[in-house]
């Protein structure tokens, strides 16, 4: 698949997937780009073998989340990796979740990008 045809997804999903390859930072540089561009939160999944790091990133927007969304975000995390390796947190800033089931990872990043957005819709930030 090609940078642009991997951002032509990425943009209809609201999240990008890149392995850890010159390719996938490629990818994942531009895409942080747009989302800088656009200022709408960075969401990543960089996937291995059998499980992948999720990222929820709200640098690009240049706000951060109100209190209650972290514990939206955190709910989703368990409810969708109940059996996750290893920590995971949520913050105004953000989510990382490193070690999440493979097949639960693009569910988490579309789940993530759902709360965030939606978050910053009801002006749920601060600037």
């Amino acid at each position: 698949m090609t940078i642009d045809e991997e951002l032509e997804l990425a943009r209809e999903r609201g999240y990008i997937v890149a392995r850890e390859s010159a390719h996938g930072r490629a990818v994942a540089g531009r895409w942080w780009h747009e989302c800088f561009v656009a200022r709408t939160p960075y969401i990543r999944v960089t996937p291995r073998k059998t499980w992948a790091d999720v990222r929820a990133d709200m640098e690009p927007v240049a706000a951060h989340l109100a209190d209650a969304v972290p514990d939206r975000m955190q709910r989703a995390m368990h409810e969708l990796c109940p059996t996750q390796r290893g920590w995971r947190v949520c913050g105004r800033g953000g989510a990382h979740a490193p070690s999440v089931p493979l097949a639960a990872a693009e569910p988490l990043a579309m789940r993530l990008s759902a709360i965030m957005r939606q978050a910053i819709a009801n002006g749920e930030i601060e600037r």
